[in-house]
């Protein structure tokens, strides 16, 4: 069985892997979705953004997605840390549901690696980001 890459533009790639780097150089990644995040940047495919795949969850998209455990839909987007805001459903990358759905595309299913447990989630549509 081949092992689903995720795939990346290459300006959010070297952002992320720069950022995620020195975190593993200072021995902040202890978290297992933060582990999950790095092991998934060094696998990652990473394109120039003309050549992205529609239909893949990138910074800034809008994610709409379904809690399999519970069958609850959700709608986020997987922003960087300065722009998080909770209420309006904006989400780190770097917190359990950001390392879940970035790089992922539509109809794939994935796991959240959360405190409280892992949880399975399908992303059922991607908006992409209006710059």
């Amino acid at each position: 069985m081949t092992e689903k890459r995720i795939v990346l533009s290459r300006r959010e790639y070297e952002k992320l892997w720069n950022i995620i780097e020195a975190m593993r150089s200072s021995n902040r990644l202890r978290e297992p979705y933060l582990r999950h995040l790095y092991d998934e940047l060094q696998a990652a495919v990473v394109l120039d953004e003309g050549v992205l795949p529609a239909g893949t969850v990138t910074l800034y998209a809008e994610v709409a997605y379904t809690n399999l455990s519970t069958g609850s839909r959700h709608q986020a987007s997987i922003v960087f840390p300065a722009d998080q805001n909770h209420d309006e459903k904006r989400y780190s990358i770097f917190t359990p549901l950001g390392a879940a759905l970035i790089g992922e595309s539509e109809h794939n299913r994935t796991i959240c690696y959360a405190p409280a447990g892992d949880i399975p989630l399908r992303i059922d549509a991607i908006t992409p980001p209006v710059y």
